[in-house]
């Protein structure tokens, strides 16, 4: 949490830096930066992006001081490219309320004063471009751009980008290969945050500021230069998943509760304000059935749960991994009756 805040505070500075004069000036300033965070949905529906960014928005709505020891005041903006809205700004959730397509509010006690919402079109939404976020920056005139969604959902580019831009991306592949639109993609950003070590690493080795050029000649300054001018010049960090394990604690204890006498579909309804889907019901999730992972009998067994979707080529959410692993486990046991995989 505290290296997004300064990832997101060194872009916001050096956005604004105008190199006149900034080292004679000693004395602390009040600085005001707009920070527009673009990611799939709105803040309080379901997902970790959409969970993380908001957490992020709240560290940066705390936020006191930047990189330079500057007292700074951030305007936080939201958009969500799956909820399509009118162009405008829209400073509460119910002046944004009749634009949404969606019925599930926000919980009542669900922090939404730090931000305001920004509108983005249906013909503007869905998948990004640099000429999309330089006309929502000339619309809205934000100093900063911080992207949460995959890699794909940004289309490549030879445009520049007006606006400094941090995209905080997973990557789904073990190298990220020149020949590839990933490559291309991540080539177009300011600053890249990988939400593991491993893609931290390849997106660094192919596109970072710190890449090596083997077979330039030693001294060869200029061709070196030229070469990273090309090919690497995206500061990468390495900045995990942001996680609430008091929230994630307090709403598996009020689950749990609900799961004594309704199903789970029953009880995600109520947890999420959501209306009840009425589809198939696997047995194993429904209360009272025999074959049920809640009854009374069940209290000591053991749940393996795999849950994602599979649609990219490079096995996405590791589902072959997974299964391997979870039967190594099931047959390293000596008694494995009271363990199951549920996906």
């Amino acid at each position: 949490s505290i290296a997004i805040f300064f990832c997101a505070t060194s872009i916001v500075a050096a956005s604004s830096s105008s190199g006149h004069g900034q080292h004679l000036d000693r004395h602390k300033k009040k600085k005001k930066k707009k920070i527009a965070l673009i990611t799939l949905a709105l803040p309080w529906l379901f997902g970790p992006y959409q969970s993380q960014m908001h957490q992020l928005s709240l560290l940066l709505n705390d936020s006191k001081a930047d990189a330079d020891g500057d007292e700074i005041e951030y305007d936080i903006y939201w958009s969500s490219l799956s909820q399509p809205t009118p162009m405008g700004v829209y400073d509460t959730y119910n002046e944004l309320r009749p634009h949404v397509r969606t019925t599930v509010r926000p919980p009542a006690d669900f922090p939404l004063d730090h931000i305001t919402f920004l509108g983005i079109p249906e013909e503007m939404g869905g998948l990004l471009s640099v000429g999309k976020l330089n006309a929502l920056q000339h619309e809205y005139g934000f100093d900063c751009v911080i992207t949460l969604m995959d890699i794909g959902k940004m289309a490549p580019s030879d445009e520049a980008l007006n606006v400094p831009v941090l995209a905080w991306v997973p990557l789904h592949s073990k190298t990220v290969s020149t020949t590839s639109v990933d490559y291309w993609i991540l080539r177009m950003y300011h600053g890249v945050a990988g939400l593991a070590p491993s893609g931290a690493k390849a997106i660094e080795d192919a596109v970072g500021e710190k890449m090596e050029f083997d077979g330039v000649a030693k001294g060869s300054l200029a061709t070196a230069t030229a070469l990273r001018d090309m090919f690497g010049r995206t500061q990468v960090d390495f900045i995990p998943h942001i996680f609430d394990r008091k929230a994630i604690s307090a709403s598996a204890d009020v689950g749990l509760e609900l799961l004594k006498d309704h199903s789970v579909a029953e009880a995600d309804s109520k947890l999420t304000t959501s209306p009840l889907v009425n589809r198939g019901q696997e047995s194993t999730l429904e209360p009272g059935h025999s074959r049920s992972l809640f009854g009374e009998g069940r209290k000591d067994d053991f749940v393996v749960l795999l849950q994602g979707g599979n649609y990219e080529k490079e096995d996405r959410k590791g589902w072959d991994t997974s299964f391997q692993a979870y039967a190594r486990f099931y047959e390293s046991l000596d008694d494995p009756s009271g363990v199951h995989l549920l996906i």
